[in-house]
C-alpha cells in the first residue's frame, strides 16, 4: 500500500490488521530508512535498523507526522528464514522494457 501522511488513519488501520509491517520511503533509499513496526498491546515497537523504540499511540502518531509531505510504502511483514532459522531478504527490481511491460532488472539477497 502506498500512502502519504494525509492518510495516517489508513496506516494505523493497516498496522492494526496485520500487527507487523514494514514502512519504506517511496524515494529509492536503497534499503535505508526502512522501519519494522509491530503492534504489541498498547505500544508500537519500531525498529529502525539500529534501535528498537517502544512508542505509545501519541508518540507513534508523532512519528507518522514526521513523514509529512512524504509518501511511503507500508506492507505486511513476512518472515523469511533459512532452514537454520537465519533471516534473509530478497529484493527484486522491476523496470518497464521498451514495450512497456514489467521485466526483472535485478535480483539481490541479503
Amino acid at each position: 500500500m502506498l500512502i502519504g501522511w494525509e492518510h495516517e488513519g489508513k496506516a494505523l488501520a493497516f498496522i492494526e490488521e496485520h500487527e507487523q509491517v514494514m514502512m519504506k520511503p517511496d524515494n529509492r533509499t536503497l534499503g535505508k530508512q526502512i522501519l519494522y513496526v509491530q503492534r504489541k498491546d498498547d505500544l508500537y515497537e519500531v525498529y529502525d535498523q539500529t534501535y528498537l523504540h517502544r512508542l505509545n499511540a501519541v508518540e507513534f502518531s508523532g512519528l507518522l507526522e514526521s513523514f509529512e509531505a512524504h509518501r511511503f510504502v507500508i506492507q505486511k511483514y513476512t518472515a523469511s528464514l533459512t532452514q537454520e532459522g537465519i533471516p534473509f531478504h530478497v529484493r527484486v527490481h522491476l523496470m518497464k522494457d521498451g514495450a512497456g511491460q514489467w521485466a526483472i532488472a535485478g535480483i539481490g539477497t541479503l
